[in-house]
């Protein structure tokens, strides 16, 4: 298994990451209701996972190199318990 593999692994598929984002008048980013398009709401899967780099322009693909920097994830994602931010 190679790095990306085990680090695709960690993901317990929440999908939180996959709701809009609004900033708020004093910089605070909240998470709406709203799921991006490919968002299946029921399984919390991404339809298009592998292209949603290309087809979604607001789609990040969340590394161990700027996961710090993306205060907007929640407190319970995964990838931030593994590297305990």
């Amino acid at each position: 298994m190679d790095d990306n593999q085990h680090w695709e692994q960690i993901c317990q598929r929440c999908g939180e990451c996959c709701f809009e984002k609004k900033i708020d008048k004093k910089g605070t980013v909240l998470t709406t209701s709203v799921p991006c398009r490919f968002l299946d709401i029921h399984t919390r899967n991404c339809r298009i996972y592998h292209q949603r780099l290309q087809a979604e322009e607001d789609c990040i693909k969340l590394t161990p190199d700027n996961l710090a920097g993306l205060d907007w994830l929640p407190l319970n994602c995964a990838y931030r318990k593994h590297l305990n931010l």
